[in-house]
């Protein structure tokens, strides 16, 4: 047995669901947290700093300060109380949806060259000279004029995973109808859109200190994708 490491969790978690509710069913959880460690999920020995495992103690790789989840069902009423012929050729329409919403991950910026001369596994840090802001732009997500590269044969500054990453507001919404033939036959219609409002996920950002983009955005998640279905069941 050997004792590598050190981390904890501080979060809190809320849930509220509603079933039924004029046709509406919904769930929400929302989770404020944070969490901190030494190293990511691999050996002891890779980290930054061998001489001083502090070094590297901070906020988690995986660490989300907030996320939001909601998913909800709703019976649209339309032609509800019409005829059977009606109701089913145009009524028992179905909206649904699963959202997801988080902060951005935290990032490291990274030093262009090893200036401390130790080779091997050791990783230097930058250094910090201020507050960092961010003007969440495309080609300014952060102030880069926040680091520099600390002198030589010197230990860097900046807290591991010192910079919040974009994060993500993505929504699936999906539309779907049963059209009976009898009471077990029917065809079923389904149409669902990812990502429904096409909005510009940012997934990435360079990090390089010395780096002509660094600080700007390098990687988008997908943008909307349509898809259609549908089923026979009897």
């Amino acid at each position: 047995m050997e004792d590598e490491g050190n981390s904890h969790y501080e979060g809190l978690q809320a849930t509220i669901r509603a079933t039924s509710f004029h046709g509406l069913s919904v769930d929400l959880a929302y989770t404020y947290s944070h969490a901190w460690d030494v190293i990511d999920g691999q050996l002891f020995n890779n980290i930054d700093n061998p001489m001083n495992p502090r070094y590297t103690y901070g906020t988690a790789g995986f660490d989300r300060r907030q996320v939001a989840s909601l998913n909800f069902d709703y019976s649209v009423p339309f032609f509800a109380s019409a005829g059977a012929t009606t109701r089913n050729l145009l009524g028992g329409w179905t909206v649904s949806g699963i959202s997801s919403m988080q902060t951005g991950n935290p990032l490291t910026v990274n030093t262009p060259f090893d200036n401390l001369g130790f080779g091997g596994g050791t990783t230097n840090h930058v250094n910090l000279n201020g507050l960092v802001t961010y003007p969440h732009s495309f080609k300014n997500w952060f102030a880069t004029d926040a680091f520099s590269m600390p002198a030589p044969l010197t230990w860097g500054n900046e807290p591991r995973n010192s910079i919040k990453g974009p994060g993500r507001d993505a929504w699936s919404l999906s539309v779907f109808k049963d059209f009976h033939f009898g009471e077990r036959a029917g065809f079923q219609f389904r149409a669902a859109a990812f990502n429904a409002f096409n909005h510009t996920q940012f997934t990435g950002v360079d990090l390089g200190l010395r780096d002509s983009s660094f600080g700007q955005i390098n990687a988008t998640a997908d943008p909307r994708v349509f898809q259609f279905g549908g089923k026979v069941y009897f």
